[in-house]
């Protein structure tokens, strides 16, 4: 595919974003204030999965643009591209999750994230010069791909498993009402 983000226009953009939300108070940290529990490791991966989601958003018209007489050709690359951005967080084989942009690895710790995005505005503006490299690499095919399994939601906990047989619930199509749909469930559930 002959698609290419236009890093130089993209990385502008996103500077004037970024000044947007830049206030004296930003780095406000009383003293008294009451400590937050910490965000799950997901939630900080989630966060960064995020700035792929935003320069999708500012990409997507000139997207469009060059696929403009072919719609199947657009939707295609489309959904491509929104299944990668999806599956970015992944998780080794001994358990911990993390999100790679290109040789920056991100294991969902607070402290790195704060790091690279929060409290760094130079690292931060390095960071998504890599987010548009790779997707640019995406575009043109030349991505490594992650041999590790991707995590689609935040569901790593240990869940276990009853060993009684899964029973299906049938209900008759002349008696189709709620009150009977819970008889029926609280009759199987007991």
């Amino acid at each position: 595919m002959d698609f290419r983000i236009d890093k130089k226009n993209l990385v502008n953009r996103f500077k004037d974003y970024i000044k947007k939300f830049d206030d004296e108070y930003s780095n406000y940290k009383p003293s008294h204030s009451k400590r937050l529990s910490t965000p799950t490791k997901y939630y900080v991966l989630d966060r960064l999965r995020s700035l792929y989601y935003w320069v999708t958003s500012e990409i997507i018209l000139d997207l469009r643009h060059e696929f403009i007489h072919n719609d199947d050709e657009f939707a295609r690359v489309k959904g491509e591209l929104e299944n990668y951005i999806r599956n970015k967080i992944r998780i080794k084989p001994t358990g911990q999750i993390y999100l790679m942009i290109k040789d920056v690895e991100f294991t969902g710790d607070l402290d790195q994230y704060k790091d690279h995005i929060l409290h760094n505005r130079t690292k931060l503006i390095s960071l998504f010069g890599k987010i548009i490299d790779e997707l640019n690499d995406f575009f043109s095919g030349d991505l490594e791909i992650d041999k590790n399994k991707p995590v689609l939601n935040d569901t790593l906990k240990n869940e276990q498993v009853d060993n009684q047989e899964n029973k299906e619930i049938f209900i008759s199509d002349d008696n189709f009402n709620l009150k009977s749909v819970m008889s029926v469930i609280k009759w199987k559930t007991l």
